[in-house]
């Protein structure tokens, strides 16, 4: 749900909606992409602890244990959308880091905590919600439903 622009996600949601190709900059670059609710739940158990005293870090990362390329994130979105237009190499003067990535090793030892959703999953989940997005332009029960079925997921660890 976030339109902001230059983000890849938003980016190639409204490449896929409008029919044509999603235009990247540096699909070889790694990103820890991940899930919005994968680092809340990482908030929400650090602030917990925090209250009751049960760790004093002061700072943690609540990131995925692996970093994927642009490419491969923007290929399992395009799975979901069988009549896609692919994708297409934009030239740019624009300077990026190649290579992103979060140590998240001190959240998985004060607090257990650790990412729970594949690649693939944290990708059904938004393009599933972005598609009941725009067949309803109501946000509210899809979102409730996936914050449920995340909950089921982190009680089955």
């Amino acid at each position: 749900g976030d339109w902001s622009e230059d983000r890849l996600m938003t980016d190639i949601i409204q490449a896929v909606q409008a029919g044509k190709p999603v235009h990247l900059r540096y699909p070889y670059a790694t990103r820890p992409w991940q899930h919005v609710l994968e680092p809340l739940a990482g908030y929400l158990l650090y602030v917990e602890a925090l209250a009751d005293g049960k760790t004093e870090d002061k700072a943690l990362n609540f990131g995925p244990s692996q970093s994927h390329k642009v490419v491969d994130l923007v290929e399992t979105v395009l799975s979901f959308w069988p009549n896609n237009s692919g994708w297409t190499l934009e030239e740019s003067e624009d300077l990026e880091s190649k290579i992103l990535e979060l140590d998240s090793t001190r959240a998985l030892a004060a607090l257990g905590w650790e990412t729970r959703l594949s690649l693939h999953n944290a990708v059904s989940m938004v393009v599933d919600w972005h598609k009941k997005y725009e067949e309803h332009k109501e946000i509210t029960p899809i979102t409730i439903d996936q914050i449920s079925a995340y909950r089921d997921i982190l009680k089955e660890t």
